[in-house]
């Protein structure tokens, strides 16, 4: 059957998840987690604790979501588990209690972006205010997947601008490149001397970066050599790092500008997510890919793996999920420390926590 035909009615499917907004604010105000995660909070308090030395960036990431189309609660696909994102959120919320989190970091994809226009919209919407209840200010970097550009072959495709309106009005903070209408973006954090810029790789058509020798230039200028850039990206400017070597549409223009930065010594960190597995890159700059933060995993075969340069020696980890289990959900703490030198991956569920270093920025 259609997408369509099983949701009769998306206004009162929507509604019905309205419902489950208003239960969740109660559980977030409870401040608890599902009781089988209790052991697994307490000990990635204590981990993200030993990582915070002396004046640092912490913020909760999150990725690949995938809500919505992959909703078997609200009768739209018959995969997945819708309350495994409340469960996240609960969690996040928990752990938020006895840490601070400057940020919470949506790296894309939201939904599958497989429906039409209105239902994309109201599904997202629904992530959004999902995510509002943390009361954590917000970044989100737009994915491949963030508008209906899979719903009917391309046909009646929105823009993230338009589709994701809710979730861009949430970040209150952030400078906007002219003309990309809050897809791409810059923030400062001047008294950590970090530089935070995200370029959206779906504008007005999935993999595609918003612009080309203009978003070079733009990025050329934006990038910061007396601060620590990192950079927000749901797939890498570099095609043979990404899931099945996906290569982004004008991917050449951001990736010109970054290289020629860095071979001039400044300092770049990329985070990405699209690939639906934890792994990353040294060279040449440092990019880090995260896994999925919706409960199942993807099914991928050996050749989209083989894609990946370097796949055979890159560690890449797909960890198993189990419902009922800690492991059921995934999202990351990520702690920067500009004066060590050191990024800092500590994982709730799912995978193991991961540490870098990078060249510290010299202010004198």
């Amino acid at each position: 059957a259609s997408k369509e035909t099983k949701i009769d009615d998306i206004e009162e499917t929507v509604s019905g998840i309205e419902t489950d907004i208003n239960a969740l604010a109660d559980a977030v105000a409870k401040e608890g987690t599902e009781n089988y995660t209790a052991t697994e909070a307490e000990d990635v308090i204590s981990r993200i604790r030993a990582c915070q030395t002396g004046n640092s960036l912490t913020f909760a990431l999150v990725t690949d979501i995938h809500y919505g189309s992959t909703d078997k609660q609200y009768g739209l696909l018959d995969t997945s588990c819708p309350y495994m994102l409340d469960h996240t959120i609960k969690n996040i919320n928990y752990v938020s209690k006895f840490v601070h989190y400057d940020f919470l970091v949506n790296l894309g994809d939201n939904t599958d972006g497989d429906l039409a226009p209105s239902q994309n919209k109201a599904l997202d919407d629904v992530v959004n205010k999902k995510l509002g209840l943390l009361k954590i200010p917000y970044l989100f970097s737009a994915g491949n997947h963030d508008t209906n550009i899979y719903y009917n072959n391309g046909s009646n495709t929105r823009t993230p601008s338009e589709m994701y309106a809710y979730g861009y009005s949430m970040m209150t903070r952030t400078k906007s490149r002219p003309g990309t209408y809050g897809n791409d973006w810059y923030l400062d954090l001047d008294e950590l001397g970090i530089r935070i810029i995200s370029l959206s790789v779906n504008y007005t058509y999935r993999y595609r970066f918003s612009g080309e020798a203009d978003l070079q230039t733009w990025l050329e200028t934006v990038l910061d050599s007396d601060k620590i850039n990192i950079i927000f990206t749901h797939l890498s400017m570099i095609s043979s790092q990404n899931w099945n070597g996906t290569a982004p549409n004008r991917a050449k223009y951001p990736r010109n500008a970054v290289s020629a930065f860095v071979e001039n010594g400044g300092t770049v960190i990329q985070l990405c997510g699209h690939s639906h597995a934890d792994y990353s890159f040294e060279t040449p700059w440092l990019c880090v890919f995260s896994n999925c933060t919706k409960f199942f995993q993807s099914d991928l075969s050996i050749s989209q793996w083989e894609a990946i340069t370097g796949n055979d020696e890159l560690g890449i980890v797909n960890p198993e999920r189990v419902e009922g289990e800690a492991s059921e959900d995934c999202w990351t703490t990520v702690i920067v420390n500009p004066e060590l030198g050191t990024i800092d991956f500590i994982r709730f569920g799912a995978g193991n926590d991961r540490h870098y270093t990078f060249d510290v920025v010299n202010d004198e």
